[in-house]
């Protein structure tokens, strides 16, 4: 896992990638929430995606990064296994409250424990800065997918719900 930089933003084939992994990844989540002719969802344009990756550009004193998984060493398109993004001070969460949000692991890589390593790594660079951290995650009720990710994060990874479902 490495924090994006304006280095891996400078490969359109590399923003390409993690675009379509998120918005595919985001469409699966929730297509059946959506209307039937919906056949894609878009969660993060091509502007988006190279904004985030260039923010690590700050290194540590980065406020928002985005962590990109690699399967091996080469740090490459095809190699893009997983990503998320943390930030020190979100402009909605108090002071010291840091965030981690957009978590998404490719659909042929899940169950391989890249999304334990992603938290890992955001909550790494995130627990020298902050004395608390929000996650976040779109959720509905009675909606399968929301309850077991629901249940992945409260029951498998000991994270509590504050604010309700």
């Amino acid at each position: 896992v490495v924090v994006g930089t304006s280095k891996l933003a400078a490969d359109p084939a590399m923003v390409e990638r993690i675009m379509a992994m998120v918005n595919s990844s985001y469409y699966e989540s929730i297509k059946d929430l959506l209307h039937p002719r919906q056949t894609s969802y878009e969660r993060l344009s091509r502007e988006e995606v190279v904004d985030r990756l260039e923010m690590g550009d700050a290194g540590p004193r980065a406020n928002r990064v985005l962590h990109v998984a690699f399967r091996g060493e080469a740090l490459e398109p095809s190699t893009v296994v997983g990503c998320m993004s943390s930030t020190h001070q979100p402009p909605w969460t108090e002071q010291g409250c840091g965030h981690w949000g957009l978590l998404v692991v490719d659909k042929s890589c899940q169950g391989q424990g890249i999304a334990s390593v992603l938290i890992e790594a955001a909550e790494l660079r995130l627990a020298g800065v902050c004395r608390e951290i929000q996650i976040e995650y779109e959720f509905t009720s009675g909606h399968a997918y929301s309850e077991r990710l629901a249940n992945w994060y409260e029951e498998r990874c000991g994270f509590r719900c504050v604010n309700g479902h």
